[in-house]
């Protein structure tokens, strides 16, 4: 997998919890640092669940996805 991600050039919004331990944390830091793409963030969310699209906290997923939308949008 790590060998296909130089070769991903549209924006790419990474995101993980702190707090869920089924993919490990350094995983992200290692797509993030292969990724080919020249627009690329990396947010990490702390005292939130695996679906962070469900989590009570939610808002700051989406409020975190809608900048980056409007950053690549102009």
């Amino acid at each position: 997998m790590v060998s296909a991600l130089p070769q991903v050039r549209v924006p790419v919004f990474l995101v993980q919890s702190k707090d869920v331990h089924s993919v490990p944390f350094t995983c992200m830091q290692s797509i993030y640092d292969h990724l080919g793409s020249a627009h690329k963030e990396m947010h990490t969310m702390e005292g939130m669940g695996h679906s962070l699209v469900r989590d009570p906290k939610r808002q700051i997923v989406f409020e975190a996805v809608g900048k980056f939308l409007q950053s690549i949008c102009v």
